[in-house]
Formats: structure tokens, C-alpha cells, sequence
């Protein structure tokens, strides 16, 4: 079981219908869709909309490792986390 790495852009808020924010988030899966579904169940996701997931797009261990550190420095002084 190969680990992949996954950058899953997904609709968050609680706003009301039709509203929401868009981020793209960082998932470490299987394949692409396991990261769209473990993508759609995390807190602030508009779970029930069927277009909750917008784009799933597989990257390399670099670029994650990149955009992991980007995170990080951008106010996130918690430096074990694990994601």
C-alpha cells in the first residue's frame, strides 16, 4: 500500500446555500479517491453538496513537502503536527 499525495481543492463554510470559501487542501491517501472522500468529511467541508470536492489533483513528495512548509510558516506555530 503506496502512500500518494494529493492537493484536493473543496468548498468550506457554513454559511448558507451557495455561499462558501474555497481552499485547496493537503491529503496523504491511496488513491484519489480516498483523498476526495477523507477531503469531503473534514470539519468546515459542505459536506452534503454534491459539489463539495472541486478538483483532485495527485503531487509529487517535493512539491508536498513544500507546500507543508508554506502552511507552517503562514501562522501555524505548532511544528508537530502531522498532517
Amino acid at each position: 500500500m503506496t502512500k500518494k499525495y494529493f492537493a484536493v481543492t473543496v468548498k468550506f463554510g457554513h454559511v448558507g446555500q451557495h455561499k462558501c470559501i474555497i481552499k485547496t487542501v493537503l491529503i496523504e491517501a491511496e488513491s484519489g479517491k480516498d483523498a476526495a472522500y477523507q477531503a469531503r468529511w473534514m470539519p468546515r467541508v459542505k459536506h452534503h453538496d454534491k459539489h463539495a470536492i472541486i478538483s483532485v489533483k495527485e503531487i509529487d513528495l517535493e512539491r508536498w513537502n513544500r507546500s507543508v512548509g508554506i502552511v507552517d510558516s503562514d501562522g501555524n506555530d505548532d511544528d508537530d503536527d502531522d498532517w
